[in-house]
């Protein structure tokens, strides 16, 4: 009987630190992940930022007040919007094609710990 108690005891024991260490690591995670979050939302805003940027400037350079280099009529807006936005534009898709790499590395990354931590239990 006496046996029987301590079989249980230590059982319980061990249900106890393993959820203690499995919330632990799901601790981890979350941090790790809200980082990531946080670190692709101010990426994002960045982009957006030059995005709007990058299709406002023809709009700004054709005015004849702003403007030292003439880049021609307004009405040739089509133009100047293809010859000057396109390069920022081919730029921040590149960048954001980087980011979109870097965060499935990163994932993979996690996922190996994750897989690595299981093996251990």
């Amino acid at each position: 009987m006496l046996r029987l108690v301590k079989v249980r005891a230590f059982c319980i024991f061990a249900i106890i630190i393993l959820k203690f260490i499995t919330m632990e690591t799901q601790n981890r995670i979350d941090e790790e992940f809200q980082l990531m979050n946080k670190k692709r939302k101010r990426y994002f805003r960045i982009a957006l930022v030059c995005a709007i940027l990058a299709l406002a400037m023809p709009i700004i350079l054709t005015q004849k007040e702003l403007c030292i280099i003439p880049l021609g009529e307004p009405k040739d807006i089509g133009s100047i919007i293809g010859g000057i936005a396109t390069p920022f534009l081919t730029l921040i898709a590149i960048w954001l094609t980087f980011e979109a790499f870097w965060v499935q590395y990163e994932s993979n990354q996690n996922q190996i710990k994750i897989s690595q931590e299981q093996k251990k239990y």
